[in-house]
């Protein structure tokens, strides 16, 4: 933090205290702190109201960023001010002493995947399990409020007053989500024609290249990866062996290993959407990954392809080393077909965002909030 950003952060903290009075917000603190969450750490800026057991922090850094850009002050606080306020009063409603119970914590349990190499510094004080260069992490569930939904991470030292173990975690929250939580698989285009109506995409059912696996609410909905059983639901679902694309922390993407595509291609793609179409604190993996329906075993597509290689034929070059190789120009237009369907999703994704933003001014920031 520099003497700059401290300045900045001291006077901005005391002029939103003042614009949160002027606008009938009844805040009692506001305090700057550094936040380590998925995919970024950044300085927040903390407010809480007297007697509250929760509070809203926004990113103070973006904040800084903004005004160093040349945007106006008195602007940015009013705007800050405003969010604030929507965030205490649309605030998910806790009851502190069943929380203080893991017996009833139970019940609230849901998982989310991370990317462990992103979120080092944040896992190293939070119980989870890898999968490959993934983690699960465990959340406690709380009451949605106006469409939001408020989530507090598992933590060691949470697992520690509870007296119960990871292990034990793991286990109920896994139990827990795939009942609260069920995964959802449909087809890409049906995703598709849903978000953006029949008129688009006609009403006979078009082959389906992809397949989107989430949840009903989709939040954190790439955690469905973890569930018990997952892996052979989707394997009969697509007839087979598949690779799994991570789309986002929200949803993932499962394409038949039908021996039309190879890991190279399907990372590539992968790193394509991730570098245009998703933001950074939303994006899970620049990996592809494949799941042998035979011997059960879910695995890095790079690891995979390595080895089939090597089983058919020994000693050669590992194929991804050269991705033209045996890629016909048939295969590659196919490639380019999953790859803008992919893109579309996105897009489509985006523009529902932002309609519902419009609806309701603070909706996206609001619809993922962590609990402080």
């Amino acid at each position: 933090m520099t003497k700059d950003f401290e300045t900045f952060a001291d006077g901005f903290s005391d002029d939103l205290m003042e614009q949160l009075k002027a606008i009938g917000c009844d805040a009692s603190s506001v305090g700057v702190k550094t936040v380590h969450k998925l995919n970024e750490t950044y300085e927040a800026i903390t407010v809480s109201r007297a007697g509250a057991n929760i509070g809203v922090s926004t990113n103070l850094t973006t904040i800084y960023n903004k005004y160093c850009a040349g945007e106006d002050y008195g602007l940015l606080v009013e705007q800050t001010a405003e969010h604030i306020r929507d965030g205490l009063e649309q605030a998910p409603k806790i009851d502190a002493a069943s929380l203080s119970d893991y017996e009833s914590v139970k019940s609230l349990l849901c998982v989310e995947v991370v990317s462990a190499e992103r979120n080092e510094e944040m896992l190293k004080a939070v119980p989870h399990e890898r999968m490959e260069d993934l983690a699960v992490v465990c959340r406690i569930q709380l009451d949605a409020q106006d469409g939001t939904e408020g989530t507090i991470l598992m933590t060691n030292a949470m697992l520690e007053q509870y007296g119960v173990s990871a292990e034990e975690l793991y286990r109920d929250a896994l139990e827990t989500a795939a009942i609260t939580k069920p995964a959802q698989i449909r087809g890409m285009m049906e995703v598709l024609r849903d978000m953006a109506g029949p008129e688009e995409f006609g009403d006979a059912p078009p082959e389906e290249l992809m397949f989107v696996a989430s949840t009903k609410g989709q939040a954190n909905g790439a955690g469905v990866i973890a569930y018990p059983d997952f892996m052979e639901q989707a394997a009969k679902r697509l007839g087979g062996d598949f690779y799994i694309l991570p789309s986002s922390i929200h949803e993932v993407i499962l394409v038949p290993d039908n021996g039309a595509m190879n890991a190279g291609e399907l990372q590539e793609m992968v790193r394509s959407v991730n570098a245009s179409e998703v933001q950074p604190e939303d994006q899970l993996s620049d990996h592809a990954y494949h799941y042998d329906s035979r011997e059960h075993v879910f695995e890095l597509a790079e690891k995979f392809e390595e080895k089939r290689q090597n089983r058919e034929h020994p000693g050669r070059e590992d194929a991804d080393r050269n991705p033209d190789k045996g890629f016909d120009l048939e295969e590659r237009a196919e490639w380019g077909k999953k790859t803008s369907l992919l893109a579309e999703l996105k897009e489509k994704k985006a523009v529902i965002a932002e309609g519902k933003a419009e609806k309701s001014p603070h909706h996206a920031a609001r619809s993922r909030e962590e609990v402080i």
